[in-house]
């Protein structure tokens, strides 16, 4: 199973390319893609393999019942609106405008690590939001 870790900014070019990271390509190496959709909780994009999106609808089809408006609701908000971002020869995608404007991302793209998913967030938003998770998770202490 892929994991991703670590976080790493990476320069958006006037296309809307950006490179995807390296480590990340190498966890990616058994597809030519990975699936992008705007998060349901955050202003940014949650991005996952082909794989674990077949998990995922797989768990809702085991955890729903199939005219339940919660699993409608659920693969409205995620599979209607996921998109299939490939790499070109340089490890680039083309990440889509709906997307960059979810996460408010105008040149730089904050690719960071989800254990089995990973995220696209504007750098300083995502600074921000580690820092208020981390102190919630030091004020539990």
């Amino acid at each position: 199973m892929a994991i991703f870790i670590s976080t790493f900014v990476n320069a958006m070019d006037v296309k809307n390319r950006v490179v995807v990271p390296k480590d990340f390509r190498a966890m990616l190496s058994d597809y030519s893609a990975f699936v992008a959709f705007r998060s349901h909780k955050l202003n940014a994009v949650d991005c996952f393999t082909m794989k674990k999106m077949e998990e995922l609808s797989e768990k809702i089809d085991r955890d729903y019942d199939g005219f339940s408006l919660d699993r409608e609701s659920l693969e409205s908000a995620v599979f209607a609106d996921a998109v299939m971002l490939k790499f070109d020869k340089d490890g680039r995608v083309v990440i889509p405008d709906l997307l960059l404007q979810h996460a408010n991302i105008s040149n730089q793209i904050a690719f960071v690590g989800k254990g089995s998913t990973f995220q696209i967030w504007e750098p300083e938003a995502f600074k921000n939001h580690q820092e208020t998770v981390r102190k919630k998770l030091l004020e539990k202490k």
